[in-house]
């Protein structure tokens, strides 16, 4: 798509507890699509190597898309789907090449919060 000189925006969407591994002790992963399961004894043991694998993850996801000329952003599922939305929008129009939604730009453009 990139070659053919598609634009793209990339958007990973992660559940804070998700990118975190927040959790404690034993516990039990589901796949949602499919009957696999994963039972992890101590969990918190597992917590820096996953943390480092999402970072690689991460990492290489914006590098394919820095490489392709396409954007790319996080969003928590803990913040408000606008945000990313509003996002995407600003940068379909064109109106800024990195603009990041913030309260601070909202309230800066008379909006109240």
């Amino acid at each position: 798509m990139a070659e053919g000189g598609v634009f793209g925006h990339v958007v990973q969407i992660l559940d804070p507890a998700e990118e975190t591994l927040a959790y404690q002790g034993r516990i039990e992963f589901r796949s949602p699509e499919t009957s696999e399961r994963w039972v992890a004894d101590r969990v918190e043991t597992l917590r820096p190597a996953y943390q480092r694998k999402l970072a690689e993850h991460r990492a290489s996801l914006e590098e394919i898309t820095r490489r392709i000329g396409w954007s790319f952003l996080v969003h928590h599922t803990d913040r408000p789907a606008a945000e990313p939305l509003l996002t995407l929008i600003m940068r379909l129009q064109g109106m800024a090449s990195d603009y990041r939604w913030t309260r601070d730009a909202v309230v800066g453009l008379g909006a109240t919060s």
